[in-house]
């Protein structure tokens, strides 16, 4: 909760825990309490998901193409993706695009922003 946009990078886990010397809100306390209260609404959706770090083509490849499978992709940004830790080639990103719309009978989500 206090990596106030360091996350990806070196600073990741330096980040101090957020205060207000007044009553404006914003503090720590807000941000586990708005958590806290997103996981609730999020538990329904969450019983029925496996997060995992594998290479997305295997994992893509050894997913089932079926109704009701789905699969959200948050890949590496292409170049230092804002001096995150890891990048990915803009060549892997247009295929994994590419395979992602091949997709048949799977739904699929996936993180991006405009690169040129």
């Amino acid at each position: 909760m206090a990596r106030n946009g360091t996350v990806g990078t070196d600073d990741e886990f330096k980040a101090g825990l957020s205060i207000r010397w007044d009553a404006g809100g914003g503090d720590s306390v807000v941000r586990f309490r708005n958590a806290t209260e997103a996981l609730r609404d999020w538990q329904t959706t969450l019983t029925r998901v496996t997060f995992q770090t594998l290479d997305a083509f295997a994992f893509i490849d050894k997913c089932k193409d079926e109704p009701g499978h789905g699969i959200f992709a948050d890949p590496p940004w292409p170049h230092d993706g804002n001096q995150y830790n890891t990048s990915s080639p803009s060549r892997r990103q247009r295929k994994l695009a590419q395979v992602l719309a091949a997709s048949g009978r799977r739904a699929w989500s996936c993180v991006t922003v405009d690169h040129p």
